[in-house]
């Protein structure tokens, strides 16, 4: 038997997913089913239970000095189903550039760049369940090193 459901833009972002799981997750109602067999008449019961989104929480702004040991916090973050979440960070502003430390964890690091005048960074903290995306930034207030 397969499954035939329309999910439109479920597929564009989550097409590195099997295409069963993205079909079932995405239907809102049973897909339809076509039997291999045109002669069997035994009926098919699919049960399909909706995903609740993941929730992202980025934690607090911070406020942090050149040079500092930055650390993020999504730890709170969760999934009301109980799925396991993966974390991805990513810095959404330009500059100055970060490099993060574990950027696939709940609790990524870096070393705040030197800077001259004080500088704002944001995060971006994107948790995946698998089938939904929950999103939440997180800003980082650089200022110079103390003398």
């Amino acid at each position: 038997m397969s499954f035939r459901c329309h999910v439109g833009p479920v597929l564009a972002r989550l097409a590195s997913l099997p295409v069963a799981a993205v079909l079932v997750a995405g239907c809102p109602q049973t897909p339809g089913l076509a039997d291999q067999d045109p002669n069997d008449t035994t009926p098919d019961a699919v049960a399909v239970t909706q995903n609740t989104a993941p929730v992202a929480s980025a934690g607090d702004d911070l406020v942090v000095f050149s040079g500092d040991f930055v650390v993020l916090d999504g730890a709170a973050s969760f999934d009301p189903d109980g799925d396991r979440i993966v974390f991805i960070w990513r810095q959404v502003t330009e500059s100055p550039e970060v490099t993060l430390i574990d950027g696939f964890s709940s609790r990524p690091r870096f070393f705040a760049p030197a800077v001259a005048t004080g500088a704002v960074v944001t995060f971006r903290l994107t948790v995946v369940d698998g089938f939904a995306v929950a999103t939440d930034d997180v800003t980082v207030t650089i200022l110079p090193a103390v003398q």
